[in-house]
């Protein structure tokens, strides 16, 4: 997911700038977020698999000045929650295969030439889309947590998040993985990334929610409190899903690779597995126990042999040239483990 808001704060500040930033060749949607602003601009979309998703769809506008305001040539292109407007002139022009308009509203002209078009909530000014109502849609995977679970760059490989790796896995759905590294239930909430998801949950995804890493965390922008504000803040995922007809998911943390000198897996995430566990039961959400299944594979293996599942790096590798010893984040190897557990767990709890 990439967010474009006008003042910076996001990841572009044009909307043409994010879409010319994407790759040509994508099989999986491109998500860009739209922040609740008036951009004037001439937007082209002529890239494959793009789904255009406004904050706010009243207030969330691409003004044409006079110009066509959105163009769509691409295939699979979804444009949801947004005003197109272009006084006098065309707001919309399309010919793209396979567009999906959801709850947007046309200020213009629109110019259509050719490509099925599927339309639901929307509103013209003139003369309406040639339309169908959508086929029943591929769904989405959010992932919500933190470093072990984010993408990571190349630069940084080995080190991989098991959510990075899950995308290899799913086939009946795609894989958003909005987990960011150092980020806790409580920071990702406050830097309203929370929010930015819940606008693009749809009917039929699921939203996968691990904290508990950061949340032990002292500082207080990530500090929650296990059996208090912990839960609290895991309320928040499990509403704003259910709000948009997803499915929320509960993910206990991943085992850290800490052994005593019996040899024995230490259990290092103190009270926030059994609050997760909880509340889970209590509000009736299908929770993942990968505490108990990644400690029982780090157990199995031993002091020795788990060192394989994470980022232990020899003095000299490319990206770590003085070396790594890193006991709570996964080389490609243990997050590909990590993420056939996940898949193993989501089918036995079915």
């Amino acid at each position: 997911m990439y967010i474009i808001t006008k003042d910076g704060s996001g990841d572009f500040t044009s909307i043409q700038a994010a879409i010319d930033a994407m790759p040509a060749d994508s099989a999986a949607p491109m998500i860009l977020l739209v922040g609740m602003e008036e951009y004037h601009e001439q937007v082209l979309v002529d890239k494959d698999n793009i789904r255009l998703i406004g904050e706010a769809a009243r207030r969330t506008v691409i003004n044409g000045d006079g110009g066509c305001a959105l163009k769509v040539t691409a295939s699979n292109v979804e444009v949801e929650n947004l005003t197109l407007r272009s006084e006098g002139g065309q707001a919309l022009w399309t010919a793209g295969e396979h567009t999906t308009w959801r709850n947007v509203q046309v200020q213009g002209a629109v110019v259509q030439e050719g490509g099925a078009q599927f339309a639901e909530g929307c509103t013209y000014q003139e003369e309406p889309l040639r339309a169908e109502t959508p086929a029943p849609r591929k769904p989405t995977w959010f992932l919500c947590g933190d470093s072990t679970m984010c993408d990571y760059t190349p630069q940084e490989a080995p080190r991989t998040g098991w959510g990075q790796a899950l995308k290899e896995l799913v086939q009946e759905a795609w894989v958003e993985n909005c987990a960011m590294s150092g980020r806790s239930s409580k920071s990702f909430v406050a830097e309203k990334r929370l929010g930015f998801v819940e606008l693009c949950l749809r009917k039929g995804d699921k939203l996968l929610i691990q904290f508990g890493h950061n949340d032990e965390k002292p500082d207080v922008e990530r500090a929650t409190v296990a059996r208090v504000t912990y839960p609290e803040y895991l309320n928040m995922y499990i509403d704003a899903a259910r709000r948009q007809g997803a499915e929320p998911v509960l993910l206990t943390s991943i085992a850290r690779r800490h052994f005593d000198e019996n040899g024995q897996l230490k259990h290092t995430h103190g009270d926030y597995p059994p609050a997760m566990r909880e509340l889970a039961a209590y509000r009736g959400v299908r929770l993942l126990d990968m505490e108990r299944a990644t400690e029982a594979l780090v157990q199995s293996l031993g002091d020795e042999g788990s060192k394989a599942l994470y980022n232990w790096q020899e003095v000299g590798h490319p990206n770590y040239p003085e070396g790594v010893q890193d006991n709570t984040h996964l080389c490609y190897t243990g997050a590909v483990r990590m993420a056939q557990i996940a898949l193993e767990l989501m089918e036995k709890s079915k």
